[in-house]
């Protein structure tokens, strides 16, 4: 029987991040940090690049215990002190001021293939921890189905459409291990946007590369706007291409403004045409909300397509612990 392999934890420099036996070792050592800050460092490598908001640190590590700023500052402090970095010049935890933190260390993902007899004695645990469900956890993710279908309709019925909630509701996840697959089953073709560095040039090069793959040839795609090489070569009008900005929240925070007028500009263009075959999700923390208001511009209606994810029912966290 084929054996699937298991992320065991993350590698960077000389240090090793073992999840499985929640432990951070250097060279074979392993270095003292306690169960929370354990969980705030797998926390912000396994979300390596991107902004950790200070309030989804609280979600999801400390859940319902109210924990203060200086709790997590000196959390910060513990496993700085443990890597050996500096927080005026940081080679792993990078402070961005009055938001949160970023990993901005190389972390390489751990892999390791269990043994038949291991998988035997090990009980099946296919939750993700602190992290989210992607495409190929489909198969282990339950208890959403309604509000999959619910909102893959909304999403193919406008060409905008907005999905919030609150920090670790599971907004990644029903997207990846739920919506994407569903849309992808339909025919349609899917992008996910996650780093806002440059959203516009990462959009443009990820459609391009789904019209190319479509069979688009004999010229560069390089070449033309986006709009051009829609209306030239994309050949499927039943078939949508869906870009999902996931995190869209980072878009204000770590974007600057010249970058996001870009992006609003390009958007602008886009949604005025009506024949090309692009919708966008825009997915975001409620607690961001208000600050979608900066995209009227190119989207009038962008709070009349919207959906709020709520936390999972009883009935529903049942399901996603039995259905797997």
């Amino acid at each position: 029987m084929t054996q699937q392999t298991a992320a065991k934890g993350f590698r960077f420099d000389d240090f090793v991040l073992d999840i499985q036996n929640r432990q951070i070792r250097r060279k074979h050592a392993v270095l003292p940090l306690s169960s929370r800050y354990f969980d705030v460092l797998v926390l912000l490598v396994s979300n390596a690049g991107q902004l950790v908001e200070k309030n989804r640190i609280f979600d999801e590590v400390w859940e319902d215990v109210i924990v203060s700023d200086t709790a997590l500052t000196q959390c910060i402090k513990s496993i700085r002190k443990q890597l050996e970095d500096d927080a005026s010049n940081p080679r792993y935890v990078k402070t961005v001021p009055k938001h949160g933190y970023v990993f901005i260390g190389e972390a390489v993902e751990v892999v390791d293939e269990p043994s038949p007899q291991a998988d035997k004695d090990k009980p099946t645990r296919p939750y993700k921890f602190l992290d989210y469900y992607t495409e190929n956890d489909q198969g282990l993710f339950f208890g959403r189905e309604e509000e999959i279908e619910n909102i893959c309709s909304r999403i193919l019925a406008r060409r905008s459409f907005l999905l919030y909630g609150r920090s670790g509701v599971g907004k990644s996840s029903i997207l990846r291990a739920g919506v994407i697959p569903r849309l992808q089953d339909q025919g349609h073709r899917t992008c996910i946007i996650r780093s806002f560095t440059d959203p516009l040039q990462h959009m443009q090069r990820m459609v391009r590369r789904i019209v190319t793959d479509n069979g688009a040839g004999g010229f560069d795609p390089d070449g033309v706007s986006l709009q051009e090489l829609l209306h030239r070569n994309w050949s499927r009008p039943a078939s949508r291409i869906v870009v999902m900005l996931d995190q869209f929240e980072e878009f204000f925070l770590l974007l600057d403004e010249r970058g996001r007028e870009a992006f609003v500009d390009e958007l602008t263009v886009i949604m005025e045409d009506d024949t090309l075959p692009l919708q966008f999700v825009f997915v975001l923390r409620e607690d961001m909300l208000a600050e979608m208001s900066r995209l009227k511009p190119a989207v009038p209606e962008i709070f009349h397509h919207e959906y709020r994810l709520g936390r999972l029912t009883s009935d529903q966290a049942a399901r996603a612990i039995t259905g797997p």
